[in-house]
């Protein structure tokens, strides 16, 4: 428990130091794109976890509500907040790189404390894999929401036919 509410904290004030939040409304439809495609995932893998965020003696679902209630909104508004757009196309992929990076590592340090868990096939380099289409297609939905939409369907049908996610896992 007290580590959620660490890692809560942590993220309003990081919030709060890289972002403006005069600003949250111009950002506010992408995270909550963000925010659904986390729950769709969910629901999906209910009873076929590709990943799980565990913790003794806690539920995963209160460890998902803190994920979804600080980690994707905070993080969405500061990456999109800060994102480089009237920058050179290198300094835009290396910040990509570094969301890709913080993410990837943030979940093998988690992995490495047993608050993360892979199954089904799922490890590290899927992670990777999907943070690299996720942190552009915020940027996707951001400018084009149709596009990001229909991309997003695209990446979420290839994860259930390639994992071989079951109808009746499905809640």
């Amino acid at each position: 428990m007290l580590l959620r509410l660490f890692i809560g904290i942590i993220y309003i004030m990081a919030a709060y130091k890289f972002n403006n939040f005069n600003d949250w409304k111009t950002y506010y439809s992408t995270i909550e794109f963000w925010l659904i495609g986390n729950l769709i995932a969910l629901f999906i893998t209910y009873n076929y976890p590709l990943w799980e965020l565990t913790s003794p003696g806690e539920k995963i679902t209160f460890n998902e509500l803190i994920f979804c209630l600080f980690v994707l909104p905070l993080s969405g508004l500061i990456y999109l907040a800060n994102y480089p757009e009237r920058e050179i196309y290198l300094k835009r992929v290396c910040y990509i790189i570094f969301w890709i990076l913080y993410f990837s590592v943030l979940e093998l340090i988690l992995g490495f404390f047993g608050y993360f868990k892979y199954s089904h096939g799922w490890n590290i380099a899927w992670s990777i894999i999907f943070n690299s289409w996720m942190f552009p297609l915020l940027w996707v939905h951001y400018k084009h929401p149709p596009w990001a939409w229909g991309l997003a369907t695209v990446i979420g049908v290839s994860i259930i036919i390639y994992f071989r996610i079951p109808v009746s896992a499905m809640k």
